[in-house]
């Protein structure tokens, strides 16, 4: 069985399913919890950070406005357990594969993952 779509210019009669179908979509996207990736932006890193350099490595930091530029600060533990690097991070620098340190002073690229 065949399906005929007709393509119409919409009209008054639109309206109410239209609007129907955009709440339905804006009340589904409460549910999601990202309808898009973070930001990514460029930061200036404010302590050496040092990485095994075996794979791509995502380094909690706390972001902050200083001096008119981003400047991201380290948060000292980075281990898995350690939560509360984790409540404070509101970003994570990308230390690509096979970069084992970044010197304090460089640009890196950043994930903002809450506000600044």
């Amino acid at each position: 069985m065949t399906e005929h779509i007709r393509v119409v210019p919409t009209t008054e009669a639109h309206i109410e399913g239209l609007q129907r179908c955009v709440d339905v979509v804006a009340r589904e996207r409460r549910w999601l919890g990202f309808v898009e990736g973070p930001p990514i932006v460029q930061t200036r890193i404010d302590a050496p950070l040092k990485s095994r350099g075996d794979r791509r490595n995502y380094m909690r930091v706390r972001v902050v406005a200083r001096d008119g530029e981003l400047v991201s600060l380290p948060m000292t533990s980075q281990g898995s357990g350690v939560s509360t690097s984790m409540v404070q991070a509101n970003g994570l620098v990308i230390v690509e594969t096979g970069v084992t340190k970044v010197e304090a002073g460089s640009m890196v690229p950043t994930v903002l993952v809450g506000a600044i």
